[in-house]
């Protein structure tokens, strides 16, 4: 029964949502990570550029690939900081589940990376791109708007890092 009502529950918001939608305005969408996930996370100090994130997310997935981790084919960018030409920023893979413990901590300490496991978790997305300036303050306001708080910092999804566009991901809860 609880099933059924949170399913007439996500309708509901979806039917909100599509009542909600206007011409030339960009999409919000719901991302669902039914399945709890572990994301590698590495630590960079770039400075600002067209593409910063380009060469370090090369860098970073190959490493994975080459400890034989199977990494999902997008990663995720997560700003720290942000000071006149620099950024500080972590570049995060979400490693499917099948990933043995044992590998994780196998890979070397000089990558200096961090570990996050994260539960189910529902995504509020929106694309964007690269030379938008005023991006955030219009997406929190379409998602107070479609009645979702936020719940955890914002990622940015990239494939390369050579993207104009790219994916916001802010975890969040509905709040309606």
């Amino acid at each position: 029964m609880q099933k059924v009502e949170d399913n007439l529950n996500s309708l509901q918001v979806a039917k909100q949502y599509l009542s909600g939608l206007q011409p030339r305005q960009k999409a919000l969408q719901m991302v669902n990570w039914e399945d709890s996930s572990i994301i590698v996370w590495f630590p960079h100090s770039l400075t600002q550029s067209l593409h910063p994130y380009h060469e370090p997310i090369e860098l970073d997935k190959s490493r994975l690939l080459q400890a034989n981790l199977h990494v999902f084919p997008d990663c995720y960018v997560r700003l720290l900081n942000a000071h006149s030409n620099s950024l500080q920023v972590e570049i995060g893979y979400r490693i499917q589940l099948n990933v043995a413990e044992s590998k994780l901590n196998q890979l070397p300490a000089d990558w200096n990376y961090r570990i996050e496991r994260l539960n189910p978790t529902l995504f509020i997305t929106l694309e964007s791109e690269t030379a938008d300036k005023f991006m955030c303050l219009n997406y929190m306001r379409t998602l107070h708007k479609h009645g979702f708080k936020p719940i955890g910092p914002r990622w940015d999804r990239y494939e390369s890092g050579m993207d104009d566009k790219f994916l916001i991901y802010i975890p969040a809860i509905r709040t309606l």
